[in-house]
């Protein structure tokens, strides 16, 4: 993760860097705890939320039109196979 910017809607983009050898499942872990200012070893399992072994496979393979989005921690993530990880507040449904 080198790049983190954030928007004024609350969102936060956070750039992973593809071609280093961390899975995108830790990617998550680390862009979520850099956002919320949580240690990542104090949120809770990426499991709770999603199957971390299907989201790297899936990151890893596809092309880079593929995203992912789902809760966890009490944000909503959004990973693309870009690299880039968007991360904001929980959305009221707007």
């Amino acid at each position: 993760m080198t790049d983190f910017n954030q928007h004024s809607d609350g969102k936060w983009t956070v750039r992973h860097d593809t071609e280093r050898s961390i899975e995108p499942s830790v990617a998550v872990v680390e862009a979520v705890a850099a956002v919320t200012g949580t240690e990542p070893t104090l949120l809770p399992p990426l499991t709770d939320s999603v199957d971390g072994d299907a989201l790297n496979a899936i990151l890893r393979t596809a092309g880079s039109s593929v995203g992912l989005s789902f809760t966890y921690a009490g944000v909503d993530v959004c990973v693309e196979a870009t690299g880039e990880i968007f991360v904001r507040p929980v959305s009221d449904g707007d």
